[in-house]
Order: structure tokens, then sequence, then C-alpha cells
């Protein structure tokens, strides 16, 4: 078992983006960007205000068709129908070539009776009071949407997710799927040739044009609020150590392939020895993590402690899936006489 650090002694944070892994798209023009996400609305949901519910929770797994995926559960009331979740926002501006999307799925939570009675719910999202839109939805599976909201980029905003109960609330179980506003940007470094690797392809259809699109052997089957309307669908894709790229396969419209970056974050530097001895060595160590949604496959980044004036060896960390972490640990030498030693980490250096 690892020892745990004993000693808080600081935090710093360091951000620093790559481009995991590239796609190949068949049959249309695409390009590759960086997705990162400005809002989850997961997480903020604790800070928007809701209304006429009869509940809203978060649920880290929601299940629709079996399939899971993080939720916001939310039962409308009969009356009045509609519930409402209002979040203030500020969208970030965009630069040239740059997209913002909110992405999001539907559905009604495995379990669900729906019998002739049950008539399901119509889900809207509204951006400054604005419709961007509505699909009604009665089957316990998901639905993947995703808006072009690129031109509210910049400003103070408004997002209303609300449910409609429609004629009655039974089994009214509805749930948000993965709901968040993503910021593409053109990459800063070429695409990997092959794995692991993270991200999000958005594929737009336009009218009445056919509705499957395949990843690798995978069939996607969008489901358009409005067939007569062209609309963005998004699938979230993960690629092992050792996969090549998926192979994306959409008959015709715009395919965008957007992989997620990694964000190495310092949690803690620590002194894992309760009581540091004068003269004697001592084990120090760093707590490395991957915040990010994106593999960290570089593993030339360079760590460091700076023990008063003087920086130990430099240590690499190895490679992180999201969430992973890494203990970095060097022997140090106390002075031979009692004294106060300040010790940090500068921003590492390296990609």
């Amino acid at each position: 078992m690892q020892p745990q650090p004993r000693r808080f002694l600081k935090t710093q944070l360091a951000t620093l983006a790559c481009l995991l892994t590239g796609l190949t798209a068949l049959g249309q023009a695409h390009k590759t960007d960086e997705a990162r996400i400005v809002a989850d609305l997961i997480d903020r949901l604790p800070q928007a205000k809701a209304q006429h519910a009869a509940e809203i929770s978060i649920r880290p797994s929601g299940i629709c068709g079996g399939v899971e995926k993080p939720s916001i559960y939310h039962h409308p009331l009969h009356d009045p129908s509609v519930s409402t979740i209002d979040y203030a926002l500020g969208l970030p501006t965009l630069a040239e070539g740059e997209k913002l999307f909110l992405a999001l799925s539907i559905g009604l939570s495995d379990g669900a009776k729906l019998t002739n009675r049950e008539d399901g719910v119509a889900f809207s999202v509204r951006l400054n009071g604005e419709s961007i839109f509505r699909q009604a939805h009665r089957k316990n599976e998901w639905a993947a949407h995703a808006i072009d909201i690129s031109s509210y980029a910049g400003k103070p905003t408004t997002l209303t997710l609300a449910v409609d109960s429609l004629k009655n609330s039974s089994y009214d179980w509805a749930v948000w799927g993965e709901p968040a506003i993503l910021k593409l940007s053109p990459p800063g470094f070429p695409p990997r040739k092959k794995g692991p690797g993270s991200g999000v392809i958005f594929a737009k259809r336009h009218a009445h044009e056919p509705r499957t699109m395949m990843v690798n052997d995978q069939r996607h089957l969008v489901q358009p609020a409005n067939d007569s309307v062209s609309a963005w669908f998004p699938v979230y894709f993960e690629t092992g150590k050792l996969e090549p790229p998926p192979t994306v396969a959409w008959p015709s419209g715009e395919t965008i392939i957007a992989n997620f970056p990694h964000q190495l974050v310092i949690d803690q530097i620590a002194c894992e020895q309760v009581i540091p001895i004068a003269g004697e060595f001592i084990p120090l160590a760093m707590k490395v993590r991957n915040a990010g949604r994106g593999h960290y496959t570089q593993q030339n980044t360079k760590f460091f402690i700076v023990t008063g004036t003087n920086p130990l060896p430099s240590k690499f960390v190895p490679h992180l899936a999201p969430g992973e972490e890494a203990i970095l640990r060097w022997r140090w030498k106390c002075p031979p006489e009692p004294k106060t030693i300040e010790m940090h980490t500068p921003f590492p250096g390296g990609l």
C-alpha cells in the first residue's frame, strides 16, 4: 500500500492541452477539432433555478434502454404541466473557426410503464426565452441531439431546460443525459495515428436524408425532432491503447470530429514523514491527476519540487487516463540544523 501524504503544502494547476487521436470520416467533408466543456449542466444543477417539478435530481447512472449516462432526472407535474430548470451562464467569445454546441440526450427512464394511458413528455430548450429545440418523447431509450449555439457566444445567457407532461404526468420519468455546452476549436497538435483517445463526433443531417451513421461497426440511429430541417447529432467515442482511429461513415452532411484534451492537476505536494529529522533523508511526494476527459499520452512533461532554492531531479508522469492519478516521489536530505524551508513547484514545462 502506498503511504498517504501527511502534510499538505501547496496546490497548483497545470493545464496542458493536446490532441489525442484522429478519426477518418467517409462519404462527406469533415474537420478535426478539439472539444472543451464550457458548462456541465449536471455539475451546475445546484446553482440552477427549478420550478413546478414533482422531482429533480442528479442521477450519476441514468438508464434508458439499458444504456447508462450521467443524467438529470426531471419529473413534471400534471398542473402546471411545464417544469423548467433555468441556468444563468456566461458563454465564452469565439475566435475564427470555433463553434459552441449544446449536446444532450433525452429519454424516459427504464421502469416507466408506457401503456395507452401514458402519453410521454415533450422536451424543450430555450436560450434567453427563444426556443431552440423541442421534441416529444415516449420511449424507454435515448435520443441524442446537438444544437449549434455559436450565435449566443460572448453573451450573458439564461438557458432553460423544460419538460411538458402533456395530457397527464403518469410515468413521466424524464431524463436529460450528459447535458453540456462544448466549445470546439481548431487543434493545436496533429492527430495521433492510434489511441488511446476520447471525444465526440458531431454529424449534421440534412432534411429527409438517411438517419443511420456507422462508427466502425456500430450503428447509430439519429432521431430528428423535425425531419424537414437540418439538425446536428452527437456521438461520443473512446479508443483503446492499440486501436486505430475509428472510421465514421455518414451518407451526407458535415461531420466534426472533436477530441477531448487532458488536463494535468497537481493536487498535493507533501512530506510523507510525520516529523522530519535534521540531517536525515525524508520522503517527499507529489500527486498529479488527469482532470480532463482526454488521455495524457506524451509522458514527457517534467515535474519537480524546489526546496528553498534547490530543485530536485525532474520526474515524468506516466500515461494517465481521465480521472487517473500518479504519485511522484523524491528522497530529500534535511539540513543538519532545524530551520524553515519553503517547498514549491513551478508550472511544469514540456508537452
